[in-house]
């Protein structure tokens, strides 16, 4: 009898273990809300113009996030601005991060302006200069790309003017995993033997996009510095379609050309993509899909 009921206490025991058992979750996305910013500074008290004008619109997880995801979500798009524009309060919110970003911006624009006053000062009566001179304008949108599979795809797009031909336009990507709380890399995508297969790829399709047969065609239309040098970057983002890596305008072409996009499907990366990837599952799915 005795020897019985040490069974069944040690088969209650071991159920009560397994149900107590902890299982990670399986995140699929993450709900978001949108931050607005939209502020006017004049350099001169006594004027309209000439100002700095700022409009920030970024997408930030809504307030019932678990806290250690949203953290990690901020934090994430706290670094991605490659010129390190976020990172005044890396660790902070999102909120945090767009207030710093305001502070900072007007103050640059009042330091930078302080030194030209005396220069304009006499003109500012006459509003001769107040239409041209330092009026300065950014727009940065931070934007949901894709938010499903458990990936999140995440870009910022920095539009400015401070004077001159023309103004500047970055974007920065990245790719957020939602299980393990990481952003994803190219060394989590692909084998490490893949990736000079990936850089052809690259090229062949940016000779697609440009109606071109050879390297050699590409090279001598003159739209690209040395385009059989262009390489996968960690600035890229996934969707169901495949992935898309993006160059800012000097970076692989000039200033003309402007922002460059070049995409690949899940079907022609999927044969270098690591048995481990965390798009597996996204790239088996979207092959399915393309072949179904």
């Amino acid at each position: 009898m005795k020897s019985f009921l040490t069974a069944i206490l040690s088969f209650l025991l071991l159920c009560s273990m397994v149900s107590c058992e902890h299982k990670t979750p399986t995140v699929q996305h993450i709900d978001f809300d949108t931050l607005t910013v939209d502020t006017i500074c004049p350099l001169f008290h006594t004027y309209d113009k000439p100002y700095c004008h700022l409009v920030i619109k970024m997408a930030k997880p809504v307030a019932e996030t678990p806290v250690e995801t949203l953290n990690a979500i901020e934090g994430f798009i706290s670094t991605l601005p490659k010129d390190g524009s976020f990172e005044v309060d890396a660790n902070g919110s999102v909120e945090s991060m767009v207030n710093a970003y305001v502070k900072e911006y007007i103050m640059q624009y009042l330091n930078e302006g302080h030194d030209a006053i005396g220069q304009h000062e006499n003109d500012m009566e006459e509003q001769e200069a107040a239409s041209t001179w330092m009026n300065y304008e950014e727009n940065v949108e931070g934007k949901i790309l894709y938010n499903a599979d458990g990936l999140l795809s995440y870009q910022v797009v920095t539009d400015s003017f401070t004077g001159g031909a023309h103004g500047n336009k970055t974007v920065d990507n990245g790719v957020f995993n939602l299980n393990t709380l990481d952003q994803v890399s190219l060394a989590d995508l692909f084998k490490d033997t893949s990736l000079e297969d990936l850089h052809s790829m690259l090229r062949n399709q940016l000779m697609i996009q440009n109606d071109c047969k050879s390297m050699e065609e590409l090279a001598e239309k003159g739209q690209f510095t040395s385009p059989s040098e262009i390489e996968a970057t960690e600035n890229f983002f996934v969707n169901e379609d495949g992935i898309t890596w993006t160059y800012d305008p000097y970076e692989i072409a000039p200033y003309s050309v402007g922002v460059v996009q070049i995409s690949l499907t899940w079907e022609e990366v999927f044969p270098l993509l690591a048995s481990d990837s965390p798009v597996m599952t996204l790239a088996k799915n979207s092959s399915h899909k393309e072949n179904s």
